[in-house]
């Protein structure tokens, strides 16, 4: 949605924009994308749910504005896999981030797409090099006992671009 340069845009407008997901941006030559540098969009889809997680993903979020994450609830490992290759797929994200408790059996089945590069992980130290040598672009993370500050670092490192 494109908002015109005076308009005003209030607290609840916001909210609402924010809660449906709606991508927004003034209506300006600053604010409007580049063509030759699109930007960048990060998802992530959140099959098991802690606090920790909720917590990393909408921190994450808010520190982008909404502008390059987003995040998803879903309720099985199959809906995680569909809807990460169809974004990827179709060029809708550059990278998403899958939180689930059944990690591997995501990543294996993810690979079977060509464009997917899933890779199971458990350290924020691995990602730049599975970035650089297989083209992460399908992190998977068991949730499970990992701290708010682990999970918001391993979305901080794999959305780094």
């Amino acid at each position: 949605v494109a908002i015109c340069p005076k308009s005003i845009i209030t607290p609840s407008a916001f909210d609402f924009l924010r809660t449906k997901k709606i991508f927004w941006h003034r209506n300006t030559a600053e604010a409007a994308p580049k063509a030759d540098k699109p930007m960048t969009r990060w998802k992530a889809f959140v099959v098991t749910v802690t606090p920790s997680v909720l917590q990393a993903v909408e921190h994450t979020e808010q520190q982008t504005f909404g502008k390059q994450w987003s995040h998803e609830l879903l309720g099985s490992a199959d809906e995680a896999i569909t809807a990460a290759t169809s974004a990827i797929n179709r060029g809708e994200a550059n990278g998403i981030a899958v939180f689930a408790d059944h990690a591997e059996l995501i990543a294996c089945r993810a690979n079977r797409s060509d464009r997917i590069n899933a890779a199971v992980v458990s350290d924020v130290q691995l990602i730049p090099a599975l970035k650089q040598y297989m083209q992460l672009n399908l992190m998977v993370v068991r949730p499970s006992g990992r701290s708010f500050f682990e999970l918001r670092n391993l979305l901080k490192e794999f959305g780094r671009s």
